[in-house]
C-alpha cells in the first residue's frame, strides 16, 4: 500500500486489536492494508490446487497435525497460519458476520472463526475488518456468473491497483479515513463502466450496512425467516420425502 500512496504510509491508530488475523477487528488502515494482502493468498489457493485449500482427502490416525481430521478445526488456531480461513472464509464472505461466540475471551473472540449468520456487523466494524476487506477485493475480481479466465482477473487487478493509487492520491489520510467508501467512489469516478459493479459488490457484500441504518434488522429477520418454514411447507417437504 505504501508504494501505491507514493511512498507513504497509511495513518494508523495508536493502539488496535490483534492484527494479520481475518476474524480480529483492527484499526482501518491495518484492516485496509492487510485485507489487501490476504485477498491474494485467497486469490491463489482459489486458482490454485493447493490440497492445503481443497478438502479432497481425509486423514485418521498418525499423520502431520495440520492435515489429520482430528485437528482440522483446531490447526489454524493452533500455527496462526490460518491457511483455511484465509481462503474458505473469505471466498464466503463469512467476515460480515459477527463472531458466534459472545464471551469474555478476548483471544477466543478476535481469533475464532465461527460466525453468527443472523447477525451482520456494523458499516464501522466492516471497515475495521481485514476479513471484510480480503472479501471484497477477492469477490469483486472474481464477480461473475463463472470463474473469470486468469487474463480477465489480471486486467481487474490492474483496474483496482489504478483506483488504489488514486484513491490515495485524493483521500484526506487520516486514522478513521473510510477507506472502502473512498475506494468505491474513486473507483466510479476514474472507470465509470464497472460502476454498476462497484455498487453491487459493495452493497451485497456488506448486505446494505453502508446505506441502510434497517439493514442488520432486515437481514436478520431475512435469516430467521429462511429456517422457519411454515406447516404447509414443511408438510410438502415430508411428502416429498417419502416418496423417495
Amino acid at each position: 500500500m505504501a508504494m501505491l500512496a507514493g511512498g507513504r504510509q497509511l495513518p494508523r491508530a495508536d493502539i488496535c486489536s490483534i492484527p494479520h488475523s481475518t476474524a480480529a477487528l483492527s484499526d482501518r488502515a491495518t484492516a485496509f492494508s492487510a485485507g489487501y494482502a490476504i485477498h491474494l493468498e485467497a486469490l491463489a489457493a482459489h486458482m490454485g490446487r493447493d490440497v492445503r485449500y481443497h478438502h479432497e482427502s481425509a486423514w485418521f490416525g498418525d499423520g502431520a497435525f495440520r492435515d489429520l481430521e482430528y485437528f482440522r478445526h483446531s490447526a489454524d488456531l493452533a500455527t496462526y497460519s490460518q491457511t483455511l480461513a484465509r481462503y474458505m472464509d473469505v471466498r464466503e464472505n463469512n467476515y460480515a458476520f459477527q463472531p458466534s461466540y459472545k464471551g469474555p475471551d478476548y483471544l477466543r473472540l478476535q481469533l475464532e472463526k465461527s460466525r453468527d449468520f443472523a447477525e451482520l456487523r456494523d458499516a464501522n466494524q466492516l471497515l475495521q475488518s481485514e476479513g471484510f476487506y480480503a472479501s471484497f477485493f477477492f469477490l469483486f475480481l472474481m464477480r461473475g456468473t463463472s470463474k473469470p479466465a486468469e487474463a480477465e482477473i489480471d486486467a481487474r487487478q490492474v483496474k483496482l491497483l489504478r483506483a488504489l493509487a488514486a484513491t490515495f492520491d485524493t483521500a484526506k489520510m487520516e486514522e478513521d479515513t473510510p477507506w472502502l467508501t473512498r475506494l468505491a467512489i474513486r473507483y466510479m469516478s476514474l472507470i465509470p463502466e464497472d460502476k454498476l459493479a462497484v455498487v453491487d459488490a459493495v452493497n451485497d457484500l456488506s448486505h446494505g450496512v453502508f446505506v441502510d441504518p434497517e439493514a442488520r434488522a432486515l437481514w436478520r429477520r431475512h435469516y430467521l425467516g429462511a429456517l422457519r418454514l411454515d406447516r404447509k411447507e414443511m408438510a410438502m417437504v415430508w411428502a416429498a420425502a417419502a416418496r423417495c
